[in-house]
């Protein structure tokens, strides 16, 4: 194999065995290194104290509204209340925390970061604008509800309804990583975002407008970030050919 190399040097060109491979999509995950984990930690920070300070605000500006929206399908009161899979609904923070082990250019997480706090924005002003609530059945008394369903809940918070911006932080999320991932990882991840829109309708947390709403968001955000990275729609490879 070394003297195939070695003609296809002579000639200028790349053996196709390293062609198949876009340096972006060696290895999902990698560890970071020791030197820029400060800088991926503050954006983390950075971002959920800019999230959590818009999404409280909103939900606090909102109360004073005296309309609502009722965005939800008759339907929908049919779906089956599933207190425990809000344990996917949580999930998101493992999903998004990946970020920081496959993205290698801190740059690129923070057009990233830039991107969700733009989603936020606008989500705070639908909140705010057009408060929206669910069409579901009240829920059964806090007492019998599982722990992690209370904490999802309590993380919620109010008056946040449409666009479900849970549901475009998880779809941004999966459509940054699938830059770097091949396709079955980047099928695991569909899935695993679309699990988590599933679960935001069976702990009656949001309908169907609302998850529609925000994945529509997420596609907007992902095509602003790729414009900030300068990357294609498609993702870069090191000779234009599909990698394994």
């Amino acid at each position: 194999s070394s003297a195939a190399s070695d003609v296809y040097k002579r000639q200028g060109k790349q053996p196709r065995w390293h062609s198949m491979r876009s340096p972006d999509r060696q290895t999902l995950l990698h560890w970071p290194g020791l030197d820029s984990l400060p800088a991926r930690g503050a954006l983390v920070l950075f971002f959920l104290g800019f999230f959590y300070l818009f999404y409280g605000a909103a939900a606090w500006l909102a109360d004073f509204l005296p309309w609502r929206i009722h965005p939800g399908f008759e339907w929908e009161k049919s779906v089956p209340f599933m207190p425990l899979s809000a344990l996917v609904y949580t999930s998101i923070s493992g999903l998004m925390l990946l970020v920081l082990f496959v993205i290698r250019e801190v740059q690129e997480i923070h057009h990233l970061v830039r991107v969700l706090c733009i989603q936020t924005l606008i989500g705070a002003l639908f909140f705010i604008l057009i408060p929206a609530s669910n069409n579901f059945p009240p829920r059964y008394s806090s007492e019998a509800l599982p722990q992690i369903f209370l904490l999802a809940d309590a993380l919620n918070l109010r008056n946040n309804e449409l666009p479900s911006l849970h549901v475009c932080f998880a779809f941004t999320t999966v459509l940054v990583l699938s830059h770097y991932a091949r396709t079955w990882q980047t099928l695991l991840l569909s899935c695993w975002a679309s699990a988590i829109a599933v679960s935001a309708m069976t702990i009656h947390e949001h309908n169907l407008l609302d998850i529609a709403a925000g994945m529509l968001l997420a596609a907007w955000g992902v095509r602003h970030w790729r414009r900030l990275s300068g990357r294609t729609r498609v993702p870069r490879h090191s000779s234009g050919q599909t990698p394994l």
